[in-house]
């Protein structure tokens, strides 16, 4: 709260961060995505612009949201391989449009410890970045672009800040965007494996049916 110690704050959300990175914990509080990530946006809007450990904290408490929210998904489907990668429902639209709006602040704070931390977060929230009910933020009842336009703002954002003055944000920039570029292949691919399943069991029939009026001639 307002009222609690700068320290007394840090501490919480460091706590916030341990439970929700937890493996046993975080199927039960993945549900919380929506408003702990509300908190930290508060948390980071609150601080000003001063000492930035608050900040720090803020951030990285919303990349342990997005940490619980891959782990629990993942704990109630059967995915493999390159599938992990990409989890299209793991996050609620309406958490990640409040992830975008995140990381639209941090991108923007004067010290690199919290820009850095906002590049970890893109390169956490991408592969999740997919709307499934596809809405606009600012208007819940109008259609948003595409499925992928929390995606493509994310890397907007990764790629205005490759040339951060810092070396390392730049860097963690320039992985975020990569894996927003990867999430963004994998998911045509996912969309062509999906369209293609019906089409290839058509052409294993006819091949076969096609194998059997042949032997039948050969006999």
């Amino acid at each position: 709260t307002a009222r609690a110690q700068g320290g007394t704050r840090i501490a919480a959300l460091e706590v916030l961060s341990g439970i929700l990175e937890d493996s046993k914990l975080s199927p039960q509080l993945a549900s919380w995505a929506f408003d702990v990530t509300q908190l930290c946006q508060r948390a980071l809007k609150s601080s000003g612009s001063g000492e930035p450990t608050y900040r720090i904290a803020a951030v990285r408490a919303a990349c342990s949201v997005v940490v619980a929210s891959r782990t629990a998904f993942l704990k109630t489907r059967d995915i493999w391989g390159s599938g992990e990668f990409v989890l299209k429902g793991a996050l609620e639209d309406k958490s990640t449009f409040e992830m975008v709006k995140l990381l639209k602040i941090a991108v923007q704070d004067k010290f690199p410890e919290v820009r850095s931390e906002a590049a970890r977060l893109a390169c956490l929230i991408g592969p999740l970045a997919i709307n499934l009910h596809i809405k606009s933020p600012s208007s819940p009842d109008a259609q948003a672009t595409s499925p992928t336009s929390c995606l493509e703002e994310i890397m907007t954002l990764s790629f205005k800040n490759l040339d951060d003055e810092s070396p390392h944000v730049s860097e963690g920039w320039a992985e975020a965007l990569a894996r927003c570029m990867c999430t963004s292949i994998e998911l045509k691919n996912q969309a062509g494996n999906e369209r293609g399943r019906p089409e290839d069991d058509g052409p294993s029939e006819t091949q076969d049916s096609t194998e059997g009026k042949t032997m039948k001639k050969g006999m």
